[in-house]
């Protein structure tokens, strides 16, 4: 896993508005990427770090870098309040309004819990849509090689039985709002996605995917060590492939997200079992969680 919440510790939300950012050790397709994505949200791209620089973004396990030295020098000799982030978990606060904690699952090789940490993807007045930020568990799509829908996979089944009722408390479950899934067909192969459902916890669609994760590494997921334990592939960074809930090129295939953060339409066979789960739901946010 990445070193998450090194320097900032707690950091729930990035404020892009006017913030001065600085990259240090990405690729030249992630550096275009990030730098793409803070200037559409307002944020100003700087060379160097400097004592008004505000975010710091580093390539995950590129601690010896002199823009890293720098920031550290600041932060630990003047006092001053520079985030230096991992891109692992810059791709986590960077989205839709931030991230949040609820309900809690087993996190650590060994099986301890943690609160599962959240990616607010939208709020809508009262309610929210969230993605978990991890990959919690390695899921096939379908236990058996055959043709299935969302609506009669095995995975929707664990999600809103065997998951729901142990991730979250009864108060928990009473916040989890019944949404109804719009099931669409696979925009190129025009596979069919089968009825629309009501679930308490659900996939993003591709399109869900494709709106509210528009950059790669917005897409790229971690998974946790207890996921990792029990089959859930991992890159040499940690990140793993997760399931869409579209249906991919064949009625025996679901759209799927790679490692890298590319978005599959053709996706993979529905009984392989090395892909991690990434759950979303809507909550009511009438209370807000501390």
């Amino acid at each position: 896993m990445a070193k998450m919440d090194y320097v900032t510790p707690g950091l729930t939300r990035i404020e892009f508005e006017d913030s001065l950012f600085v990259t240090t050790e990405l690729s030249g397709d992630e550096n275009l990427e990030v730098k793409g994505y803070i200037e559409s949200r307002g944020g100003i791209i700087k060379n160097s770090v400097t004592k008004t620089t505000d975010y710091l973004i580093y390539k995950d396990g590129e601690e010896e870098t002199t823009k890293y030295k720098k920031a550290l020098e600041l932060i630990r000799d003047k006092g001053l309040e520079i985030r230096v982030l991992p891109l692992s978990l810059f791709s986590e606060v960077g989205v839709g309004e931030g991230v949040m904690e609820f309900g809690s699952y087993p996190f650590e090789e060994d099986g301890i819990r943690k609160p599962i940490r959240w990616i607010v993807l939208k709020r809508e007045k009262e309610k929210a849509l969230l993605l978990s930020a991890y990959g919690i568990r390695d899921r096939r799509y379908n236990e058996k090689r055959e043709d299935v829908t969302w609506e009669t996979c095995t995975l929707r089944k664990w999600l809103n039985g065997d998951f729901y009722n142990d991730a979250f408390t009864e108060e928990e479950k009473k916040r989890i709002l019944l949404t109804e899934v719009r099931n669409e067909d696979n925009p190129r192969y025009k596979t069919p996605g089968g009825n629309d459902t009501e679930d308490r916890v659900f996939l993003l669609s591709l399109g869900e995917a494709e709106r509210y994760l528009p950059k790669t590494f917005l897409s790229q997921r971690m998974v946790t060590p207890y996921a990792k334990k029990h089959g859930a592939y991992t890159s040499g960074l940690g990140t793993c492939w997760w399931w869409l809930r579209s249906p991919g090129s064949g009625p025996c295939g679901a759209a799927s997200v790679y490692h890298n953060g590319d978005i599959s339409v053709r996706g993979l066979v529905v009984n392989y079992r090395d892909n991690a789960v990434c759950p979303a739901l809507w909550i009511d946010l009438e209370s807000e969680i501390e």
